[in-house]
């Protein structure tokens, strides 16, 4: 089973803007992206924790309850500080809201990609859909694809 595969070439200025909530079309906060700290690891341990419950009611099989949330944290903290990656927190109304982790990899040999950049992970929490949340997450990951010197921007996982 394949999963999303998506390639971005271009890249666009990205700046924190007002959002309208696609369900009842009322004005919400400023929509902030920020590069995550080691102090956010829990929180982004956390929702990673429900992005693999996620998958696994997808697909059981293929998904192993893999994780716990003392070594998500210690996971995505360190992540946090590699040069070839970047963890990214999105924040409504000053809570975190999800994240994002890309990662950059000069050869990739499985994907057949050259100074690529990867969208690994991508969680917004159910409170924070429709609120422009992932869409700023989005754009984010563009943009740090763009600070990688990217070429390309993949998602894509088989399984």
């Amino acid at each position: 089973m394949c999963f999303v595969y998506f390639v971005f070439s271009l890249f666009k200025n990205l700046e924190p803007r007002i959002t309208l909530n696609t369900r009842n079309n009322t004005k919400l906060s400023a929509v902030l992206v920020r590069k995550a700290t080691k102090g956010d690891a829990e929180v982004v341990a956390e929702f990673a924790m429900k992005l693999v419950e996620q998958h696994r009611s997808y697909d059981p099989v293929r998904f192993a309850p893999l994780g716990s949330l003392e070594g998500m944290s210690r996971f995505y903290g360190s992540q946090t500080e590699a040069k070839n990656a970047a963890v990214l927190v999105t924040e409504l109304e000053g809570r975190i809201a999800g994240f994002a982790c890309v990662t950059y990899v000069e050869t990739d040999y499985l994907d057949l990609a050259v100074s690529a950049a990867q969208l690994e992970d991508i969680y917004v929490d159910e409170s924070a859909r429709h609120s422009g949340a992932g869409n700023a997450l989005i754009e984010a990951v563009v943009g740090v694809a763009k600070e990688f010197e990217a070429s390309k921007l993949l998602r894509f996982r088989c399984g």
